[in-house]
């Protein structure tokens, strides 16, 4: 299916943040883009929109847009009211859930298994991740639980903290989905409760702490993507 100019817009400006090309920190303007991606600037503020949306960039009036970072405090809050939301829905779906349920999340959390924790792979995870989660709220039958903890689920935001695991934080958070889908597929409430907390929580735990092993670096003022950035990203985006 062919993309729309705002869809293709959207996707480059996503793959040079996710890339780095665009780091944290950086202004990018709806003429710098426009310019550089051949396009109106009519698509480019429709995409900049939803990456704000989806928490990749700030809009910030006289500034334009940027590239977001997700404090260590933002990340600990977010992370705190998650676990807590999660868990009920992990108890609900226990009590819900069918064996045709749990066969769907087996082989999601097989599917999220197979993906690296960097690049692509890691942009894949935190995709496949969401959808995980997003799947076990849908069972709890709560749709204000579903919508509630949904609207947590920033991409920019889940992106980021998949940045900061190891290929060991990536395995223990796939032996806590395999848990989860156990816990459920066993109806055992308590259990799926349990791990669905403790597995948020350990999530939490890498990201501040990285966040915070690296916040020093990137306490330095708003910048433009320069040369070195144009030339990280794809063919679009390098810079002119």
């Amino acid at each position: 299916m062919r993309l729309t100019a705002m869809e293709r817009v959207y996707d480059e400006i996503r793959s040079a943040i996710i890339s780095g090309a665009f780091p944290v920190g950086s202004r990018i303007t709806e003429e710098m883009l426009a310019e550089r991606l051949s396009v109106s600037r009519t698509p480019v503020r429709a995409a900049l929109q939803r990456l704000a949306s989806d928490g990749f960039i700030d809009m910030a009036s006289h500034i334009g847009a940027v590239v977001k970072a997700w404090s260590p405090e933002e990340a600990r809050q977010i992370y705190e009211v998650r676990a807590r939301l999660e868990a009920m829905g992990a108890r609900l779906a226990a009590r819900n859930a069918g064996k045709a349920d749990t066969l769907r999340l087996s082989r999601m959390a097989e599917a999220i298994a197979r993906e690296g924790v960097t690049g692509e792979g890691g942009t894949r995870r935190s995709e496949r991740n969401r959808a995980f989660h997003l799947l076990i709220l849908e069972l709890s039958g709560n749709s204000h639980l579903y919508r509630t903890a949904a609207n947590l689920m920033h991409v920019g935001f889940l992106v980021q903290a998949y940045a900061s695991f190891g290929d060991r934080d990536a395995q223990r958070s796939d032996f806590d989905h395999f848990d989860l889908v156990t816990a459920i597929g066993s109806r055992d409430a308590d259990w799926a409760e349990a791990v669905m907390h403790a597995h948020i929580m350990a999530a939490s735990n890498v990201f501040v702490a990285a966040e915070q092993a690296g916040s020093e670096d990137r306490a330095e003022p708003v910048k433009e993507p320069g040369a070195t950035a144009g030339k990280q990203t794809g063919r679009n985006l390098r810079a002119g």
